[in-house]
């Protein structure tokens, strides 16, 4: 049995050929898997051989990697993975495996050890012509230069279990289910590239040499969850020139960034859990939704569809007031006919619009000269909550917020909305059609 000894080191390694890429589903739990019992997925792998002689075959729970031969998958990682699986060297001459983690995806000619698109990488690589002994140096690249170097002797023809851990700030590499890495480097790059898989070795003019690697399974996983949202985005109906504004709850393991999208496109400087629209107008009008991503993935809201309705001038439909406090605000229900009104005392929904000032409690009482026809504290308490979002083109509240809110149908008459809150409040009156 042939022995050689191998030279270990984190490099980063600037051209590379082969990529693996995942499928793009994000979250904890396996992101890709195959054990090879059959031929090539080509749903799941691009298989590339690029050199006349290269071959890339897969059968009877091996894949088998030849001068060049190329495994490339579809989609992007998350931040946080590790990769399992399980290779061997035949013996031949030149034998090289490589592995790219942090690569845009695009192929390069192969002959180089690694490409300038690569920025993180594992790569076994030697030469032993019969002439020398010949080193396989296995590096795994992180940043630009070479990060720890050492030994490791692997024995030709014997399988050697692979983990690689990358937990978005730091890459190690583990072999033999050991608990201590072989090597480990530090690491700036995040997720949102591929991977992938090569045998680069190749000796030109010399097609006799048996150069195989082989690989019996393969899988990625991802180390943290995705974010998980627990409160969508609400549909709303806005008159023009009215404000709009959306919000999203979502829990996950920190650090998570938002990004609010309108019909699928990204809106720039967007990045918080609300987005606002002071003034909307009609080309607001569309789907939003927002993208919420952490080092486990990406998760991506169901869409808020906003509809803008164009404004009555002829017809006044909404009042509104902003104090401090408590205060009291009459108004009167004109015409031959009962309305339908909605009261809305606004208090933590302020802040996504800047106003640091917003009350965090706030209440609502609304009486008909000295008679008291409603009193709330917490609009989606209501038995009619449903009803109001959206109502008389009203910017949308916060769910479960204690903005306060009453839509009541009232006669023709004065009546008075009484207003209380820790903070400035917005009092405000619409006529819901």
């Amino acid at each position: 049995m042939k022995t050689n000894t191998y030279n270990l080191g984190f490099r980063v390694v600037l051209p590379m050929l082969l990529l693996v890429c995942f499928s793009k589903l994000h979250g904890q739990g396996t992101l890709i898997s195959d054990d090879f019992n059959g031929a090539l997925n080509t749903s799941t792998w691009q298989v590339l051989a690029p050199l006349s002689d290269s071959q890339m075959t897969s059968s009877g729970g091996t894949a088998v990697f030849f001068q060049r031969g190329v495994l490339i998958t579809k989609a992007d990682l998350p931040a946080a993975i590790e990769i399992r699986g399980r290779f061997a060297f035949t013996g031949g001459s030149y034998d090289t495996f490589q592995i790219v983690l942090r690569t845009d995806g695009t192929l390069v000619p192969p002959y180089y050890p690694f490409q300038s698109n690569v920025s993180v990488g594992l790569n076994m690589r030697g030469g032993d012509d019969g002439n020398q002994t010949g080193q396989r140096n296995v590096a795994i690249a992180a940043g630009t230069s070479t990060a720890a170097i050492t030994n490791f002797t692997f024995q030709t023809g014997v399988y050697y279990d692979f983990r690689i851990v990358d937990d978005g700030n730091r890459i190690s590499l583990y072999l033999q289910n050991s608990s201590t890495p072989i090597v480990s480097a530090t690491s700036s790059d995040r997720g949102g590239y591929k991977i992938g898989m090569e045998n680069r070795g190749f000796v030109p003019f010399f097609p006799l040499y048996d150069n195989q690697v082989k690989l019996d399974s393969f899988s990625v996983s991802s180390l943290s969850p995705a974010p998980t949202i627990t409160t969508q985005p609400a549909a709303q109906t806005i008159i023009e020139n009215q404000g709009a504004a959306f919000r999203v709850i979502a829990s996950g393991t920190t650090p998570v960034t938002y990004q609010w999208r309108k019909n699928g496109v990204a809106i720039a400087g967007a990045v918080d859990p609300s987005y606002a629209i002071p003034a909307v107008k009609t080309t607001d009008a569309g789907n939003y939704s927002v993208a919420v991503t952490n080092n486990g993935g990406t998760v991506i809201s169901s869409d808020a569809a906003l509809t803008v309705v164009a404004a009555n001038p002829g017809h006044l439909i909404n009042l509104s007031t902003l104090g401090s406090g408590g205060f009291t605000m009459g108004f009167v229900v004109g015409g031959g006919t009962s309305k339908n009104m909605l009261i809305r005392v606004v208090g933590p929904t302020l802040k996504v619009f800047g106003v640091s000032t917003a009350a965090t409690q706030t209440s609502l009482t609304l009486y008909s000269g000295a008679t008291v026809l409603g009193v709330n504290s917490g609009w989606s308490t209501a038995p009619n909550a449903a009803q109001m979002i959206g109502a008389g083109g009203a910017f949308g509240l916060t769910a479960g917020s204690a903005d306060s809110a009453i839509l009541t149908n009232l006669a023709p008459g004065s009546y008075t909305a009484q207003a209380t809150g820790n903070g400035a409040v917005l009092v405000e009156v619409y006529e819901v059609p």
